[in-house]
């Protein structure tokens, strides 16, 4: 990837990898965040990822919320918590 630095120069970045592992994931950064435009977006909260124990090692869990908009049924948005194979119900308190 051939970018320019902050001293105008051209730079070049690469990673060699010298054994592939089984899975390999690749996220490239594709698109420059506009701070000054998303200032005063608004975002809905829609899901929680949450890392329990140490950098070296731990546990993954979400919680994910169902959402129902306008329905005019009444229902009410809710919360899920999803834990290796367990689907739970789960308060805002607790998210």
């Amino acid at each position: 990837v051939r970018q320019r630095g902050s001293s105008g120069r051209s730079q070049l970045k690469r990673l060699l990898i010298r054994k592939l592992p089984p899975v390999l994931a690749i996220q490239l950064k594709r698109f420059d965040y506009d701070w000054e435009r998303v200032a005063n977006s608004r975002y809905r909260l829609v899901g929680v990822l949450v890392h329990s124990g140490q950098a070296s090692g731990g546990h993954y869990y979400s919680y994910v919320m169902q959402r129902h908009g306008n329905s005019s049924d009444g229902q009410k948005d809710r919360w899920y918590k999803f834990d290796d194979g367990d689907v739970t119900d789960a308060s805002v308190e607790s998210t």
